[in-house]
């Protein structure tokens, strides 16, 4: 894929729903053309503090679904 322009970033952020969509599409610092930009240094923050809220988000699925199996048994 090639690189985006800010404003094509910006438009794919809106296509996917804002920016949480498009963090979880996958959307990353790296797809922009301008690595040294204000945009693609404040989405590399937003990925860095994301990715943690992903990583709980899995363990609590986990548990979720142990409490549904756990409640279907009953």
């Amino acid at each position: 894929m090639s690189k985006m322009t800010d404003a094509q970033f910006a438009g794919k952020i809106d296509w996917e729903g804002g920016i949480i969509g498009a963090l979880d599409y996958g959307l990353s610092a790296d797809d922009l053309e301008n690595q040294d930009g204000e945009l693609a240094t404040a989405w590399r923050k937003i990925e860095e503090l994301y990715r943690p809220v992903i990583e709980l988000g899995v363990e609590i699925e986990g548990i979720l679904e142990d409490i549904e199996y756990e409640d279907d048994e009953e």
